[in-house]
């Protein structure tokens, strides 16, 4: 464990791929922090756009900066390659277009000695491309076990698994020398069963229900019709991965597991089924199956979700139009966007 007195340093890994209209903003907001005891580890994935000069002026002028390019090698090597030279008394990541609160990891590391914890996490603000934005809240503000805090990387609207709105502390993620991987075999969720792997390491965490980190809905990105597309299969895969050592510290760990995997597949198994790609409909099924009963029991998802799950299975089984199943699905997120959006910047 770190002393309180000292100032430790902190890595920040940015992997890069094909984001030069946003890269200079997330630069900025990371090396005019606060915090200024930094080691920037930038992994260019593609040399395509102007990412890479972007960089290099930054590196010119700032040592702090590293450079590593691997050429479409994929976001987990990038992030195995910059923990394997990571040379901080911390761990952090950051995607390269999203931006950062000027003080974030001055409070951040600040928590963490001053708590005596291992990990610190924060709330998050959706940013989008209008202006708007939508803060994602917590009730839980301090200091938590391991068991609690795994709890609540699996809540729908929690701290979640993210890795980008934590800090780590190099001891839960190093052993022998050596840091735990990324899956390179993952295309999707691959984050989340590494961050859940590296809090299944601590003893106790920090959750600070203030949104330090934006992160950007982009027009042209996965993340912007506010739906899970069925084309991220693999994170299912991943949280089944998870069950395999949740269930070594606690059963109910993998309850709570089973819950999330229902919600995300339901979801998906719209959206396949709106977009007529039925080549994943079995094994999708299948994950339905395995984890309703743990969804319909579970206290962390609200009745109207659970109503709106079953009756949208309820159509798709008797065949109604897609469009209609479309129709449906764009209200109910109309619906929880008015609810949620805060117009105007923080």
């Amino acid at each position: 464990m770190l002393e309180k007195e000292s100032s430790p340093l902190l890595s920040v890994i940015i992997p890069v791929y094909k984001v030069e209209q946003y890269f200079e903003q997330c630069l900025e907001s990371v090396i005019h922090q606060t915090y200024q005891r930094l080691d920037i580890i930038v992994i260019i994935n593609s040399t395509e756009d102007h990412c890479i000069d972007i960089a290099r002026e930054y590196e010119k002028c700032d040592p702090r900066v590293k450079i590593i390019v691997e050429e479409r090698k994929g976001v987990s090597y990038a992030r195995n390659t910059a923990l394997n030279i990571a040379k901080g008394d911390i761990i952090t990541f950051v995607d390269a277009d999203d931006w950062l609160d000027k003080d974030i990891y001055t409070k951040m590391i600040d928590l963490l000695l001053i708590q005596d914890v291992e990990m610190v996490a924060c709330m998050y603000s959706k940013e989008f491309s209008d202006g708007s934005h939508i803060i994602k809240e917590s009730i839980l503000n301090g200091r938590y076990n391991r068991i609690e805090t795994l709890k609540e990387s699996m809540r729908h609207t929690g701290y979640q698994a993210m890795i980008w709105n934590k800090i780590f502390l190099r001891e839960v993620i190093f052993k022998n020398g050596l840091p735990h991987l990324f899956d390179t075999t993952l295309t999707n969720g691959e984050d989340s069963l590494w961050c859940q792997k590296v809090i299944s390491n601590i003893n106790y965490a920090y959750l600070d229900n203030a949104a330090r980190y934006h992160y950007r809905i982009r027009s042209d990105g996965a993340n912007f019709s506010g739906v899970i597309s069925y084309d991220r299969i693999g994170e299912i895969r991943s949280y089944f991965k998870s069950n395999e050592f949740l269930e070594k510290i606690d059963s109910e760990l993998v309850f709570y597991n089973l819950g999330r995997i229902f919600d995300k597949s339901c979801e998906m198994y719209i959206n396949a089924y709106i977009q007529k790609k039925r080549d994943r409909f079995d094994e999708l099924k299948s994950f339905l199956k395995l984890s309703r009963r743990s969804f319909l029991k579970s206290k962390e998802y609200p009745l109207k979700m659970k109503l709106y799950y079953f009756f949208m299975e309820i159509l798709i089984n008797l065949h109604f139009s897609s469009k209609l199943i479309d129709l449906l699905r764009r209200v109910t997120l109309n619906i929880y966007l008015k609810n949620k959006c805060v117009n105007g910047t923080r």
